[in-house]
């Protein structure tokens, strides 16, 4: 049989058998590299990792409002809010002259902390933060839930439109309506003063 081809470093000549074997070899290692090529491939376009799923929940906050006329007899009248549109947030009211008595609590969704922006006239006021018992639970602030305060519109000439707005946070207003405050308003809707906060509120 002819020679293949002689090397300058050796005498010895390559067979066909020997060829044979060599290109049996280099086509597996073509065929192992392809093989291990595409693996890599597949584990790099198909690997995917699943977590554990975390659900996400909101705060909520809202408040009941109750508003009570202070009669002279010592007996109080309940007063009914006027229609809101369906806002949840916002109790409006028409409030003939006299002293009220307002009771403000967490409704039972509320789990963080918030306050009520009051309006009458046009003059707004924000009460301290009301807190609940499971806000105070896991932010360590004092219950103040029910929050109440008297309004004094007993130099009210006409009915006052008085709207309650319940609010996330804590207020930033320098002027904050306290729990057992009493807010009385002068005969100009407008103005407004903090009253005797010593009055009781029985």
């Amino acid at each position: 049989m002819k020679k293949f081809f002689d090397t300058n470093t050796s005498e010895e000549n390559i067979t066909e058998k020997a060829f044979s074997h060599s290109l049996m070899m280099s086509a597996l290692s073509i065929f192992l590299c392809l093989i291990a090529l595409c693996s890599a491939t597949y584990a790099w376009f198909g690997d995917a990792k699943e977590s554990d799923r975390n659900t996400l929940v909101s705060g909520s906050f809202g408040l009941d409002i109750a508003v009570a006329l202070q009669n002279n007899d010592g007996t109080q009248t309940e007063i009914v809010p006027l229609a809101n549109s369906g806002n949840t947030a916002l109790h409006t009211y028409q409030l003939s002259p006299g002293k009220y008595r307002i009771t403000m609590t967490l409704s039972d969704n509320a789990t963080v902390k918030g306050h009520c922006v009051i309006e009458i006239g046009g003059v707004s006021r924000h009460t301290e933060a009301i807190i609940g018992d499971r806000t105070a639970n896991r932010e360590g602030y004092e219950i103040n839930s029910p929050f109440t305060f008297i309004l004094d519109l007993t130099k009210e000439t006409e009915k006052t439109t008085v709207t309650f707005k319940s609010v996330w946070g804590v207020s930033a207003s320098s002027d904050i309506l306290g729990k057992d405050d009493t807010w009385a308003t002068s005969s100009d809707s407008g103005d407004a003063s903090d009253g005797d906060d010593s009055e009781s509120l029985s």
